[in-house]
């Protein structure tokens, strides 16, 4: 005898929690849902709908009758992965996302990045002691490709210092 298995949006509000917490920025958007099931990298919440895996907030605009408009993504306002609110879902490009995310303080620069070789004071030393055509030498002395020293001195790379 088959197994009977819920409707899927059934199945879906099951794993919702409507009580989460209220974005900080955005306090008249009200609660953040949350997603409690299976989270994929980065917190997301992954739901299956006809053994198909589907990002939970996407599947969440489905059942508001949102569609996504083609080549946007859809992005937190509230910057919680697990959250499937769809007053709290914007749509943009992954520019404006990553802008988004910038914005917000959510995208670890100079030092706080893991691939950084580099430190703040390093990166002001470097930069105090440059001299045209001498930069060979510096990115040898602070183990570093000389790219990186043209990019700091060019502003495509540490701005912030």
């Amino acid at each position: 005898m088959p197994r009977k298995t819920k409707p899927a949006p059934e199945r879906f509000w099951a794993k919702v929690n409507r009580d989460g917490p209220v974005p900080d920025r955005y306090p008249e958007l009200g609660p953040c849902w949350l997603w409690t099931a299976c989270t994929i990298r980065g917190g997301y919440g992954l739901f299956a709908v006809e053994r198909v895996g589907t990002m939970a907030h996407l599947y969440s605009l489905k059942l508001a009758g949102i569609t996504v408009p083609d080549g946007l993504l859809a992005c937190h306002k509230c910057d919680v992965p697990a959250c499937v609110n769809p007053t709290h879902i914007f749509f943009g490009t992954q520019s404006q996302n990553l802008m988004d995310a910038s914005r917000k303080g959510r995208i670890a620069k100079g030092s706080s990045n893991g691939n950084s070789r580099l430190t703040e004071e390093q990166v002001a030393e470097i930069k105090r002691r440059y001299v045209r055509g001498q930069g060979a030498a510096l990115a040898r002395e602070f183990g570093v490709d000389k790219t990186i020293v043209s990019n700091i001195m060019r502003g495509l790379m540490w701005k912030h210092v």
